[in-house]
């Protein structure tokens, strides 16, 4: 009897975070793929209350290594955020493939009119690639939220 197992699906997250209103708080997007750097690409986007949040700003998080560029723009469409990560190494390099982990790290300023409760950050994967090129099918994502505090 062979028994063949499943290849875990790609994780993409969105972590959450809390502040008060006139606060800033980071929200940090992350990936676990299996086999490590199976995944050579990521595009998506997250959405946000403009009303309740002012435009973020980012940076490249620990996993983001130097042949690897991160794409983001924050500003073209009010209250989307649309991300680029691509690892620009040869594809028979050995360190080629995104790192597990903190892929970038977004600071949100929580604006001083926010009432609490949560803000929703619902985010799209529409693609992610692995190393040969290929699309990724199986991806489990976890979106994030902001939850403005009393």
């Amino acid at each position: 009897m062979t028994v063949t197992t499943a290849t875990p699906p790609l994780q993409v997250t969105l972590s959450s975070a809390s502040g008060k209103a006139g606060e800033t708080v980071t929200v940090s997007l992350s990936q676990v793929s299996n086999p490590v750097r199976n995944t050579s690409t990521i595009s998506l986007e997250f959405t946000y209350d403009t009303t309740k949040l002012a435009i973020p700003t980012y940076v490249n998080g620990s996993a983001i290594e130097a042949n690897e560029w991160a794409g983001v723009d924050t500003t073209t469409t009010p209250g989307k955020v649309t991300v680029i990560i691509a690892d620009l190494a040869s594809p028979t390099d050995s360190i080629f493939g995104l790192q597990n982990g903190e892929l970038l790290r977004f600071t949100f300023p929580i604006k001083a009119t926010a009432p609490t409760g949560t803000i929703p950050l619902p985010m799209t994967l529409p693609l992610a690639l692995d190393r040969t090129g290929q699309g990724i099918t199986s991806i489990v994502k976890t979106d994030g939220a902001i939850t403005v505090t009393p």
